[in-house]
């Protein structure tokens, strides 16, 4: 129901088709931001120059989606899954406050990851309700991020 109802209104044959209605929706989106955002400005030569940097072969490992040992009910529980996941991922200004509360422990990425599985296992439908719902507790609960902190007196 969370992202998978909004990409498809209805009836979904596929998982081509799901993936597919998830592109064009970030390309709608991507250009709007584009052309109405007065904080971001692209400058064609400078990402020419940043595109020419990158190896090819780190890309296209970097581009290689997770894959986790989860057997799903459904094709929408998959789908929110991995779309909270790489919300959850996308641009990752916390990174540094992860870092101070979980130490170097475990990195930002995999406590994303670590919260997401334990939500899955836990049997949480990962749908708009929840998104919703979700509290500080059940973030602390789920990813292990403690959201107090005891400091001395």
């Amino acid at each position: 129901e969370f992202l998978f109802s909004a990409v498809s209104g209805s009836h979904v044959h596929s998982t081509q088709q799901v993936v597919m209605g998830i592109l064009d929706e970030i390309r709608s989106t991507t250009k709007l931001v584009a052309e109405s955002a007065n904080e971001v400005k692209l400058v064609i030569p400078q990402l020419d120059m940043f595109a020419a940097s990158l190896k090819r072969d780190a890309v296209i490992d970097a581009a290689v989606p997770p894959s986790f040992p989860l057997k799903f009910d459904s094709l929408e529980e998959e789908v929110n899954l991995y779309a909270i996941l790489n919300l959850l991922n996308f641009g990752s200004g916390f990174r540094h406050l992860l870092h101070a509360r979980k130490g170097e422990d475990r990195g930002a990425y995999d406590t994303m990851v670590f919260g997401v599985m334990s939500l899955f296992l836990h049997g949480i439908k990962l749908d708009d309700a929840w998104m919703r719902s979700v509290n500080e507790f059940a973030i602390e609960q789920f990813f292990a991020i403690p959201v107090n902190e005891d400091a001395p007196t």
